[in-house]
């Protein structure tokens, strides 16, 4: 028979495609989660999207396992003040820079009054 081509049914193309859509929006939507999971945790948010989006379900599984960045979580709250020698950050209560040990006094400008809630 000339020119018979067996061709896919319209139905499975269809279904095909909308199995494809749903894959493909749950794909999009673990890249967000993993981003929310990775900004929870004090780390960068749009690192852990990059992962979710290329890895999936084993990426969402990797950011949920990464550990806590415990100085992310404090820049993002506010509950810090920047050290003006050497730029760590600390809790707004310090007198003393635990890192290099400036001492906030009076005379240093910074107003503890403004950071406290």
């Amino acid at each position: 028979m000339k020119g018979a081509e067996k061709s896919v049914p319209y139905f499975l193309y269809l279904y095909l495609n909308v199995v494809a859509m749903v894959y493909f929006i749950i794909w999009i939507a673990i890249g967000f989660v993993a981003a929310l999971i990775a900004r929870n945790k004090g780390n960068n948010s749009c690192l852990g999207m990059i992962i979710g989006l290329l890895l999936g379900p084993i990426g969402l599984l990797i950011v949920f396992f990464l550990p806590d960045n415990e100085i992310g979580k404090l820049k993002r709250t506010g509950n810090t003040k920047q050290c003006p020698n050497c730029a760590e950050y600390v809790k707004p209560e310090a007198r003393v820079c635990k890192h290099c040990g400036y001492s906030f006094g009076s005379d240093s400008g910074f107003d503890l009054e403004k950071y406290r809630s």
